[in-house]
């Protein structure tokens, strides 16, 4: 309610995202070894949840995008935080563009040393999670 009577109250800080990669291609049997979660043709569509490969989580914030593909527990319906599979991190300061948000998605950083505080405070609150990012409402 207080955000719906006062619409300039500041919300989240983030935005968080997750999607799933499987082993290969739709119809394909690669081994989950050799799965590559960048590429575009390893979509779920029409996978039982528990043969998922790895669980993509990103965290998009006013200036950057980190993404952290984690293994897949398929059990549990959980990704395994510490079983890292890959990390994306872009940069978005200076996106000005409304509806060019891919353009600012062509490199990705996640292995540059001076962005590992970035990388670091942004897997934190990643791992927190998206309640974690809401603010601190307080009635006047």
């Amino acid at each position: 309610m207080p955000l719906l009577s006062r619409p300039s109250l500041a919300w989240k800080n983030a935005t968080f995202t997750e999607y799933p990669r499987c082993c290969g291609p739709h119809g394909t049997h690669l081994p989950c070894s050799e799965a590559n979660p960048f590429d575009d043709s390893n979509q779920c569509t029409q996978t039982n949840s528990s043969m998922f490969f790895a669980m993509g989580r990103s965290i998009r914030s006013r200036d950057w995008r980190y993404t952290r593909w984690m293994r897949w527990d398929g059990s549990l319906l959980e990704p395994v935080w510490e079983s890292v599979v890959a990390e994306e991190l872009y940069d978005h300061r200076g996106d000005t563009e409304p509806y060019d948000v891919d353009g600012w998605e062509n490199v990705n950083l996640e292995a540059e040393p001076s962005l590992a505080a970035v990388k670091a405070g942004l897997a934190e609150a990643l791992k927190l999670g998206w309640r974690a990012a809401r603010p601190r409402l307080r009635e006047r």
